[in-house]
């Protein structure tokens, strides 16, 4: 598959053309990692959540940053289990969220919608599932907050841990409907291209094709500014050459 802007899918029709450049959507990718952030900051305040909880490995509880991580996840299960088992709240809506330390060892990030839950008893739960008591608790006063921690907490993109993924949240945790997506034109004709918008913007600028305002309406497979070109013929020759 090509990788950010090496291709590109072009829908035609008589009268206009619409290009999307291809993406690779990874992490690791700069050109990608703005949009990637952007659409879990929007996860993120689609739950209203009340509260963020950290959790922090114990140094030396555990020979890899992989291994603590793994740990990390059973652990916050159980905690979550347990709670609702001793009553303390009928279910906890989250998102979860990895960090890295500049030394590779894992946080988790957990932004939860949830009754008050004493830190102390955290602290203990965590200690017993996975040795590592330290245990941060703020409260989340709106869904914008949400997005702020987020952008502080993982700018670079959330951790990477093998077994575990980088954010993952519980089926109850959105609130608000994710927005829909643009929907492809359905008459128009797709094919996928191996040159860049770039380049077809070329071809089509020698064949009397000129780019439409922004304020034109487009329909097209993703959303995002790089996903919007729209071209609308001026009079000659075919779509490109």
């Amino acid at each position: 598959m090509p990788f950010c802007g090496q291709g590109s899918i072009a829908g035609y029709t008589h009268e206009d053309i619409t290009l999307i450049c291809l993406r690779c959507k990874r992490w690791q990718c700069h050109h990608c990692l703005k949009d990637r952030l952007n659409q879990l900051k929007a996860l993120a305040q689609r739950g209203y959540p009340t509260t963020l909880i950290t959790l922090t490995v114990k140094r030396g509880a555990y020979d890899t940053p992989d291994e603590a991580a793994r740990a990390l996840v059973r652990a916050w299960r159980n905690v979550r289990q347990r709670a609702r088992r001793e009553g303390l709240a009928r279910s906890i809506p989250f998102v979860a969220i990895f960090e890295a330390t500049k030394a590779g060892w894992p946080h988790i990030h957990i932004l939860a919608r949830c009754p008050y839950i004493d830190q102390r008893w955290i602290s203990e739960r965590m200690d017993e599932y996975a040795g590592s008591p330290i245990v941060d608790i703020r409260r989340v006063k709106t869904a914008r907050g949400a997005a702020r921690y987020v952008a502080k907490y993982v700018s670079k993109g959330p951790g990477r841990f093998d077994g575990c993924k980088r954010y993952w949240r519980s089926q109850d945790y959105e609130l608000e409907a994710k927005p829909d997506s643009p929907v492809a034109d359905r008459g128009a004709w797709w094919e996928m291209r191996r040159e860049s918008i770039e380049e077809i913007a070329a071809n089509l600028q020698k064949c009397g094709w000129v780019l439409s305002s922004e304020s034109a309406e487009t329909i097209v497979l993703e959303p995002g500014p790089d996903a919007k070109y729209l071209w609308r013929c001026s009079g000659a020759g075919p779509p490109i050459e």
